[in-house]
């Protein structure tokens, strides 16, 4: 797997709707349902992650998903490819995979669909990963 092959599949999933804890393109994806398409739509395998809500504190159910799925934690500057956790205002954390710059590609409750764009001005990176198999490009 490479961060282009998973860029690409995940800009195929833009336009789909948003649903909690969708992970069918067909019926609405969020976050991590996102990303789990989109491992999916390249061949990867994948393990989807469990009790997690829309506004939560912590983060500590959520750190494994990373993991379980071939992702590993980087230090410094995210590249296109990687997984962005963010935390948002009221108590939320948000996955999103980026693009070039700044921009990213994540499932926006609030749009209610899987869109390409900027983070808001008011999240907070709190980890990145990046697939452990992923060749520099």
């Amino acid at each position: 797997m490479t961060s282009m092959q998973l860029v690409e599949a995940a800009r195929r999933l833009v336009g789909t709707p948003f649903r909690l804890h969708g992970r069918d393109p067909r019926t609405g994806v969020d976050c991590l349902g996102l990303v789990i398409a989109a491992l999916d739509m390249i061949g990867a395998r994948t393990v989807t992650p469990r009790g997690y809500g829309l506004r939560q504190t912590s983060i500590t159910n959520l750190l494994p998903f990373a993991r379980d799925n071939g992702f590993q934690p980087v230090v410094g500057r995210a590249e296109l490819g990687d997984l962005i956790l963010f935390a948002l205002p009221a108590a939320q954390h948000h996955i999103a995979i980026t693009l070039v710059g700044k921009r990213i590609i994540h499932a926006h409750a609030g749009l209610r669909r899987v869109v390409e764009g900027m983070p808001g001005s008011d999240w907070r990176i709190e980890r990145i990963w990046r697939h452990s198999l992923q060749s520099k490009e």
